[in-house]
């Protein structure tokens, strides 16, 4: 990172292996003797604080640190106030109204239909702009960005900027692998589960991407006006040691944009890893203990191998290996995956230890290289469609995945599936991740869930969730409005199964309702992407009942920023929402739920307004 400092005279080809200069120090000197060529003014001047090469470490790098570890804090108190009050306290005074502002900054989204493009919330965008505008001050605010060398007056040869944009890429790592984890840290504190937290993974990536590049033009322009760049290429490790770090630090940036990793996601999934790994080992040989740097690669190292061992060891020993899944196609062309977790005797014991919330997913590895090859390797993401063992034996022992078929091993699952129905799998669990933030839907006096296509079983879970806690109180019941659209007439007939035995269960079941909306051709049962937004489409037509009251089948597309908006008119009266579906749908929801915020703030309709997004991918 040096490549050559303020010392005097230019950097010494390393000696030794693994190409680092002996002896090793920890931390390299901090000190410095003022070159002979310069006057006293001049040498002053130049150890400036925010030009002195021997501090630079402490001045940019410790920057962003803490403007990091400051949002991080903030986030911690927003979260730990949230989960330790209820609706119906939160409703009084002036901490509703925080709560609702900033609950309307994480709802609020842009659909830039030209170029297709449904922003993250305003929030994401408030914060990733301060964050820019921030690492732009200590970029190009401090000067001068090259030193004023001339004739034999040398004050250097890393030039300013070069120098302070390394630091802040090197501070950016330990947070950016932290937001790669399933369990991390930040997590822990803030309370937003690893698949919210990985839009900024994405944008710390590129922040790093884009102060390594301004951190490497300089060098070169300074070595090419020196006319010494291919011997310094030759003789310094640091040129070579940069760019081999570069090549996989842009690879891995360029593909984390969604189309690309989406079109390729397989080959992403499988390379992005050894890509990493070759990322981190050539910047750790950049870096070469320069000043306090390594004290980054640990801190990098801790917070991403603690989360790394944590969940690993925890699929290891509390999981374990005995876990088989019970493939069934479903009419709708999904499978229904069920994972027996209770056989009596010591498999009781385990099974109880396995344990998760409404809203949660698990990262499944399927083993059978027979079948999936060595995608048995890898592990996929899918929200869990029940509810937990209870311990005292009445609810049902088991596990249950509704998955989609698409490309790669859920494709495979499901030619597995049809080909052999209830075939048993192998399988490894890992987690569960993510969730619902607050302890349960229940404590709300209204609960709208809404679902897209194959998010029909992530509605199960919290539906049970609820009518189980509510089981046998003689309280006053939360409402349950369930809206499903699904362009497959088929998916129809498993989710009214599975709501109808949720009604036999249940004695107090009769809060809850359910409207499917079929939003194929009614005519042949296909149909394009529907687009849930439009506000023309009149959802009456064809409508039809069936199972007593509960049920409402519609042919047509939900009205989705309407009925939100009435079943959130009801003065004081709290009220969850939750929506699993394709992006259009989410981003509907989210615009809905925060003009209900809005509402809130101005003492008009609902006192609480809660919103929960479980995204199809991420």
């Amino acid at each position: 990172m040096n490549h050559g400092s303020m010392s005097g005279g230019e950097a010494e080809k390393p000696k030794g292996l693994p190409f680092f200069d002996y002896p090793l120090e920890w931390h390299s000197s901090r000190t410095a003797t003022c070159r002979e060529v310069l006057t006293a003014e001049e040498c002053a001047w130049s150890r400036g604080n925010w030009r002195y090469w021997y501090i630079s470490d402490l001045v940019y790098a410790r920057a962003p640190l803490w403007f990091a570890l400051a949002t991080i804090g903030v986030f911690t108190l927003i979260h730990l106030l949230s989960r330790s009050s209820s609706p119906k306290s939160r409703a009084k005074g002036p901490l509703s109204k925080v709560i609702a502002g900033f609950r309307y900054l994480s709802y609020k989204g842009y659909n830039f239909r030209a170029i297709r493009w449904l922003t993250p919330s305003l929030g994401v965008l408030l914060l990733t702009a301060t964050a820019i505008v921030y690492l732009f001050i200590l970029t190009l605010g401090p000067k001068p960005y090259y030193w004023p060398n001339h004739g034999t007056k040398s004050f250097g040869n890393s030039p300013p900027i070069a120098t302070r944009t390394g630091w802040m890429a090197l501070a950016i790592l330990p947070f950016n692998l932290a937001l790669a984890s399933k369990s991390n840290w930040i997590t822990l504190a803030t309370g937003v589960p690893h698949e919210k937290l990985q839009v900024f993974h994405q944008y710390s990536a590129w922040a790093m991407l884009v102060l390594a590049l301004i951190h490497t033009f300089p060098f070169i322009i300074y070595r090419r006006s020196q006319g010494d760049l291919g011997a310094q290429w030759t003789a310094n490790l640091y040129y070579w040691t940069g760019v081999a770090a570069l090549i996989p630090q842009a690879y891995l940036t360029f593909f984390s944009w969604a189309p690309l990793r989406k079109r390729f996601y397989e080959f992403f999934k499988a390379t992005h890893i050894l890509a990493a790994v070759v990322f981190i080992v050539f910047f750790f040989i950049h870096c070469s203990f320069t000043l306090t740097s390594v004290d980054y690669f640990i801190a990098a190292g801790a917070v991403y191998l603690s989360g790394l061992w944590y969940s690993q060891l925890k699929s290891l020993f509390l999981y374990g290996f005995s876990h088989k899944a019970v493939l069934t196609p479903l009419p709708s062309g999904m499978i229904k995956a069920v994972v027996p977790l209770r056989s009596g005797g010591a498999a009781t014991r385990a099974a109880l230890r396995l344990s998760w919330h409404p809203g949660q997913h698990f990262f499944v590895r399927f083993i059978s290289f027979r079948h999936l090859g060595l995608q048995s390797l890898t592990s996929h993401p899918f929200t869990i469609c029940s509810l937990p063992p209870s311990k005292d034996g009445t609810s049902p022992c088991e596990a249950v995945f509704y998955i989609e078929s698409a490309r790669g091993v859920t494709g495979r699952l499901a030619a597995i599936a049809q080909k052999s129905p209830g075939i048993s799998i192998p399988v490894m669990l890992e987690g569960p991740f993510g969730g619902i933030a607050l302890k349960s839907f229940a404590q709300f006096d209204r609960a709208v869930i809404i679902a897209g296509g194959s998010g029909a079983g992530f509605t199960l879970p919290l539906v049970e969730d609820i009518l189980a806690r509510q089981k046998g109180r003689d309280a006053k019941k939360t409402l349950i409005q369930v809206v499903l659209a699904a362009r497959k007439p088929e998916v129809r007939e498993w989710f009214v199964e599975e709501i109808g035995r949720l009604h036999e269960r249940y004695p107090g079941a009769e809060a809850l309702s359910v409207a499917i909306h079929l939003t194929g051709d009614s005519r042949n049962g296909s149909s394009g992407t529907p687009s849930l937004d439009e506000k023309n489409i009149d959802v009456k037509v064809s409508s039809t009942k069936s199972r007593g009251e509960w049920l409402q089948v519609s042919q047509g597309r939900p009205h989705l920023s309407g009925l939100l908006e009435e079943w959130t008119a009801n003065a004081g009266e709290s009220v969850a929402i939750a929506v699993c579906g394709p992006d259009s749908m989410t981003h509907d929801v989210r615009e809905a739920a925060s003009l209900a915020q809005t509402r809130v703030l101005a003492g008009r309709g609902a006192s609480e307004v809660y919103l929960h997004t479980e995204g199809f991918s991420w």
